[in-house]
């Protein structure tokens, strides 16, 4: 689910046009001022994506795994 939620991510396109195309009842989401933790509701949170902005557009986004 965050490999998925990260390929959505398209460097350029707006925050809204990303979040719209999210089913959100699937992540828990931390937003900050330059970047946004979407972590799967499924699963005990070792995988993220983490999508950089610059508070209005993507800049970035990688998938992150704890363990």
């Amino acid at each position: 689910m965050a490999t998925n939620a990260c390929s959505r991510a398209v460097k350029g396109e707006s925050l809204d046009t990303y979040f719209s195309t999210l089913p959100k009842k699937d992540f828990r989401i931390v937003m900050s001022d330059r970047e946004c933790i979407l972590v799967p509701k499924k699963g005990i949170g070792r995988y993220q994506c983490v999508v950089t902005h610059d508070g209005r557009t993507v800049t970035g986004a990688k998938t992150g795994f704890l363990d």
